[in-house]
């Protein structure tokens, strides 16, 4: 459950029809990471959103906002599609999070691609030992991650010229959740469409 609010709208409505802790984030095209700005607040009951929403909308007047709940803790990672002018389209998945520009794990994989190709891309990555279980701590759902590279894959065969970004995608041991994404198509050499962005559990 999520709902967006544009600019000046009233948000009352969307905050009493989510469950509470509740999650609200800015919603800026061409604001890449909306933690650099506080604009992500977590955890919060009815009163603390409404204190989020009243300085987020003091310092970002002209952005719409999102409130949706605040998904558990879990391990982040991000899942894409980029586009390549020679290899065309690929699907990426890696460490994500707010740190995954600074740690850079990731790996990536063309389409089409079977479910033991993309389990063996994932177990390349340096975090794989965190997802499988390392250091006696429970392993994750490495299934619920393949299906969603899977269904990626066939995004990616499907739809030319697509940039996806989901991150993070929270991992549990039973289960996963898209806590945020992104989608603009390439229109042209170099040009990029205006897309969507939102979040949703799987």
């Amino acid at each position: 459950e999520m709902r967006t609010v544009r600019p000046r709208g009233d948000i009352d409505e969307a905050l009493l029809a989510i469950a509470e802790p509740l999650c609200v984030k800015l919603d800026l095209p061409g604001l890449t990471h909306k933690s650099d700005v506080q604009g992500v607040r977590l955890g919060l009951d009815l009163d603390g959103a409404r204190a989020a929403i009243t300085d987020l909308r003091s310092r970002f007047p002209e952005a719409s906002l999102t409130v949706m709940p605040t998904f558990p803790q879990g391990f982040e990672l991000l899942v894409g599609i980029t586009w390549d002018d020679i290899f065309g389209s690929a699907v990426v998945v890696g460490r994500g999070g707010i740190w995954a520009e600074v740690e850079r794990d990731t790996t990536v994989v063309v389409p089409p691609a079977t479910t033991e190709e993309l389990a063996s891309a994932v177990s390349r990555l340096r975090c794989a030992p965190m997802i499988s279980g390392g250091r006696g701590q429970p392993p994750l759902d490495s299934q619920a991650l393949v299906d969603l590279l899977q269904s990626m894959c066939g995004l990616a065969a499907r739809s030319e010229r697509l940039s996806v970004d989901l991150n993070p995608v929270i991992l549990y041991e039973h289960g996963l959740a898209v806590a945020d994404f992104a989608v603009v198509e390439l229109t042209g050499a170099g040009s990029f469409a205006p897309g969507s962005s939102g979040a949703a559990p799987c």
